[in-house]
C-alpha cells in the first residue's frame, strides 16, 4: 500500500510539473549586455546604453538615479545631458555593494563628456570596500555654454564568481 501511494504521488507530481506553464519575464527595453537600471527616482528605472537625447537643466532641478546591480565592466549613462550656470556639476554618492557579500573592494567611476562634441571631460573614481559608501565629488572649471552628461561605470575586478556588482543612488547637481 504504501509502495502504491508513493508511486501515486510520484506521479502526480511529474504531471503537475509537465502541465503547469513556466513564466517568462519579457523585456521590451533595448537590448543591453547585463542588468543596468538607472533612472530618475523616484520615475520607474530606465536602462540606459546610449548617450541622452534629452535636456535637463541642473539649475531648475537636480538629477537623481539609482544603480541596480550596475555589473563589473558595464556601465550605464545618465537619462539627460544636463548645463550647469555655475561651471560646476556636483555628485553625491550613496554606494552599496551588491551581487554577493564579497569583501573585496568595488570602484565605480563617473565619466564626464560634453555633449557636443562626445568627448571625455573628466572622471572622478569611488572606491570602497565595506558594505556601503558614501561620497561626495564635483567637476569644476566646465564652460557654462556647453552641455554634459555622465556615464556610470563599474570598473571592480571582473574574475571569475566575483559578481562586484554596486548599488546605490546618486545625485547629480550644480552645487553641493
Amino acid at each position: 500500500m504504501k509502495k502504491q501511494l508513493l508511486a501515486f504521488i510520484l506521479t502526480l507530481c511529474i504531471v503537475i510539473n509537465v502541465f503547469t506553464p513556466t513564466a517568462f519575464a519579457a523585456d521590451n527595453s533595448p537590448l543591453i549586455d547585463e542588468v543596468i537600471a538607472i533612472g530618475d527616482i523616484p520615475n520607474e528605472n530606465t536602462r540606459v546604453a546610449y548617450p541622452p537625447s534629452s535636456y535637463r537643466n541642473l539649475s531648475a532641478k537636480p538629477y537623481g538615479a539609482k544603480l541596480e546591480d550596475l555589473a563589473a565592466a558595464k556601465g550605464s549613462y545618465t537619462k539627460f545631458f544636463f548645463s550647469t550656470s555655475t561651471g560646476e556639476i556636483h555628485l553625491d554618492c550613496n554606494l552599496e555593494r551588491s551581487g554577493t557579500t564579497v569583501q573585496d573592494g568595488r570602484v565605480l567611476e563617473a565619466r564626464l563628456y560634453k555633449y557636443e562634441t562626445g568627448q571625455r571631460v573628466a572622471t572622478r573614481t569611488f572606491v570602497f570596500t565595506g558594505p556601503t559608501a558614501h561620497y561626495t565629488s564635483f567637476f569644476s572649471g566646465l564652460d557654462v555654454n556647453s552641455h554634459y552628461y555622465i556615464y556610470f561605470y563599474n570598473a571592480s575586478s571582473t574574475d571569475v564568481a566575483s559578481e562586484k556588482a554596486i548599488s546605490g543612488t546618486i545625485t547629480v547637481s550644480e552645487s553641493p
